[in-house]
Order: C-alpha cells, then sequence, then structure tokens
C-alpha cells in the first residue's frame, strides 16, 4: 500500500481545497499522511481514514535559526514516516520541506497555490524568498503551478527549469457540492460580498473606499467581509481602522465560517479585488453557485472571470474601476445578473471541476510511485 505525504502550513485549508483529491486517493487504497500545524481539521481528516501529523510552521517571514528547526524537524519526520511520495504547498514548505524530502531520498512534487506577499512587493525579504526557491526547485520531480502568470514568471526569472513545470488551472471545485439555491435570491436590497482573510493586498481597502462612495448614493446597498481580519501578514489590516469600518456601518462583518455556502447564497455578487492570487477558491465556489463575480485583472483571478459574461474584471488598486464595475452590476436586472451567474456556473463545470484536477494526480502518481 502506497504511503502519499501531504504537506501544508495550514491542515484546515488543505482540508477545503484538496478533499477530494485525498478522498480519491484514499478510495483507492493509498495511504494518505497530513503533515501540518494540529487544527479542528485533524479530527476530519482521522475520520475518514487520514493519518495526520502536527508540525509547528511558522507563516510570517524568514528567521534563519526558525527556518533551520522546521528543515531538521522535517527532515526527522521523513525519515520516520518513509512515504513514497510528497506533495508540498505554501512557500515555507515549497522550499524546505522540497530540500529535507530530497536528503530523504524521497521524490516530490512541489505545488505554488499562490505568490502572494513575496512576489507583490520588492523587499529584502521577498528577494531572499526567490533565491530560497531557486535552490530548492532544483530537488523536486515538478513544480506545479495554477495559473500561466506564474508560471511564466517562475520562468522568467529563471528560478525552475522549464523541463520539470506543469499547470495544475486551479485545485479544483466540487460543483456538485457548491451549486446555486434551488430558489434563486430576489431581493430589492443589494449584497456585495468580500470572502478572505482581511489584508490590503486582498483589495479590502478599495473595497471598503466603493462602498462609502456607493452608500453615500445608495444607502440601502449591503456590503459584507467573511474571512480573518486579526492574522500574522505584513499586509493584515489594524484591527482599530477593520473596527472603525464595522462600528460606522460601512460594512458587516460576518466573522469566520466553516460552511461559506449560507454566505454565498445570501449574496447578490461576490467581490475580490486582490493584487495577485493563485486561482482563488472563493471565486471559483461562487461562481459555481451561480453567482456574478468581480475581481481584479491580475493573475489567478482573470483565470476564473470572463469579463462580461460571467463577472467583471477591473484594474488592480483602482477604486474608479471597481467602482465602475458595481455600478455595473446594480444596472442589470435581476434576470440579467441572474444569467451572468448561470454562465460562470458552467464556465467552472467545464474547466474547474475536481474531478478534472484529481486524474491529474491519479497519472502522475501512477507514473512515478
Amino acid at each position: 500500500m502506497k504511503k502519499i505525504c501531504f504537506v501544508s502550513n495550514n491542515a484546515m485549508s488543505m482540508y477545503n481545497f484538496r478533499l477530494g483529491v485525498i478522498s480519491a486517493l484514499l478510495s483507492q487504497g493509498y495511504r494518505v499522511v497530513i503533515v501540518a500545524p494540529s487544527d479542528e481539521s485533524f479530527k476530519y481528516f482521522i475520520g475518514i481514514g487520514c493519518e495526520v501529523v502536527d508540525v509547528d510552521v511558522s507563516s510570517k517571514g524568514i528567521n534563519p535559526f526558525v527556518d533551520v528547526k522546521l528543515l531538521l524537524k522535517l527532515f526527522s519526520l521523513y525519515k520516520n514516516i518513509k512515504p513514497d511520495f510528497i506533495f508540498h504547498y505554501t512557500i515555507k514548505l515549497n522550499i524546505y520541506g522540497s530540500v529535507a524530502a530530497y536528503f530523504s531520498k524521497i521524490n516530490t512534487v512541489a505545488v505554488t497555490t499562490g505568490l502572494g506577499y513575496t512576489f507583490i512587493h520588492k523587499n529584502f525579504i521577498s528577494g531572499l524568498a526567490k533565491l530560497l526557491y531557486k535552490f530548492a526547485f532544483l530537488f523536486p520531480k515538478e513544480v506545479w503551478f495554477l495559473n500561466k502568470d506564474d508560471l511564466s514568471l517562475f520562468l522568467d526569472k529563471k528560478l525552475v527549469s522549464k523541463d520539470k513545470v506543469r499547470i495544475l488551472d486551479g485545485e479544483g471545485i466540487d460543483t456538485s457540492y457548491f451549486h446555486p439555491a434551488v430558489e434563486r435570491r430576489k431581493e430589492a436590497k443589494l449584497k456585495y460580498l468580500f470572502i478572505g482573510r482581511v489584508l490590503s493586498d486582498k483589495g479590502i481597502r478599495e473595497f471598503v473606499s466603493v462602498a462609502k462612495i456607493i452608500k453615500n448614493k445608495h444607502p440601502s446597498v449591503k456590503f459584507q467581509i467573511l474571512g480573518s481580519c486579526d492574522v500574522e501578514n505584513p499586509t493584515a489590516i489594524p484591527m482599530d481602522e477593520f473596527n472603525g469600518w464595522v462600528d460606522n456601518g460601512v460594512v458587516e462583518y460576518l466573522g469566520v465560517v466553516s460552511d461559506v455556502r449560507n454566505a454565498i447564497l445570501g449574496a447578490d455578487v461576490i467581490v475580490l479585488p486582490s493584487y495577485r492570487e493563485g486561482v482563488p477558491r472563493t471565486l471559483m465556489e461562487a461562481a459555481s453557485m451561480g453567482k456574478p463575480i468581480i475581481a481584479t485583472d491580475v493573475p489567478g483571478c482573470r483565470e476564473v472571470v470572463i469579463n462580461n459574461h460571467t463577472g467583471w474584471l477591473v484594474d488592480v488598486k483602482s477604486v474608479d474601476s471597481l467602482e465602475g464595475a458595481l455600478l455595473a452590476s446594480m444596472n442589470l436586472s435581476y434576470e440579467q445578473r441572474d444569467q451572468m451567474g448561470r454562465n460562470g456556473r458552467e464556465y467552472m463545470q467545464e474547466r474547474f471541476d475536481v474531478s478534472f484536477v484529481v486524474n491529474i494526480y491519479f497519472s502522475y502518481l501512477k507514473a512515478n510511485v
């Protein structure tokens, strides 16, 4: 029985994003080991038959002492677990996990789920991270990217060899689970929903700026935020600033939930003005549930939106462009917005259904394990 490791800095995101792949592997007799910081998802993984291993992974910055400790810990774990193959996700595991696995003589794939802060900002930390990527990506058998822009960027900067890259085209969406409501939402008061961590790099300030403008003219329109607001990230919004938005009635905060479907069904349009993404899961879920989406014309987001057909693409960091898209959505009739949502669901079924991703994993493992 082949043993496959999935290694990430967040177990819950692994459960949310890769459950389809993991479940399919289990059903075919593979042993699956989840290596990540322990959280409530561990009980779900155990419940479906996975083995779990707790490992502390700091997602904040680069600290040589902490990172060397992580490298040695992973080396020790891999020697003990003895997996037949490892999939690494997120920057630190892609880097240190790939090195640890190489010296443990275990084959790996590194999956770049999004470049985020490292490639949006130019500073010493981002420069060092790129050097580490270039070194670490000598070791995996392949490096998978979720969109063509990220792949092209890594090739242009010579961070990875072109003979070991592959496009995964997103991590897939279970379109049967994320389905439209039987009764379509039809209310006079429009609701715009932002789903994501409350970071400036996610475009949250642009979202709030447009909310202020729109609500001055159309006070009945609602703007909602769903996602963690107190996170370790250089671009996290200070809590006093965030609380001010909520206290002043500019936005409504929905907190953090394990199942986003009710929040999506309760909204009319989903908005993500992010500066860069891998392929944003929230937009895929929203489109699969028949909701029009507004997103920036940047890597990752542009893969999910067909402009003026399933939603709107706007200029990055542009309040004016974002306002224009919201006004365009407001000027549509209910039937027109509904048709746009239907177009989006059809697009998800044709291009991003999780079955396509499962087939890629299976084909790769059969050929390499």
